[in-house]
């Protein structure tokens, strides 16, 4: 038996890791676009979160908009007007619930 591989051997593992390349490059546009489509998710997300954020905002009278700003100003990176008691009301009230 020899060492060295045929001609036909060689030419069979060159179509197969082909077909592999092939395939994992298949599977890599697959992978990516998943990645892409989670991102875009997320983006959607944030942007309708962000735009009923505001839109909340834009209903608080003078009194409430200075509240909110103390709020922010004393809880830091603590405070997250998403999870605050008003804006959670607000929501239920207008049937936005998360």
């Amino acid at each position: 038996m020899s060492n060295t591989i045929s001609k036909e051997m060689y030419k069979k593992n060159m179509k197969d890791n082909k077909s592999l390349n092939i395939k994992l490059d298949i599977f890599d546009i697959i992978e990516n676009n998943k990645t892409i489509n989670n991102e875009t998710k997320n983006y959607d997300e944030n942007y309708d979160e962000n735009y009923l954020i505001q839109e909340y905002i834009n209903t608080l009278n003078e009194q409430e908009l200075i509240v909110l700003e103390i709020a922010k100003k004393q809880l830091e990176s603590s405070f997250d007007i998403s999870k605050s008691i008003g804006y959670l009301n607000w929501l239920n009230k207008n049937n936005l619930d998360k």
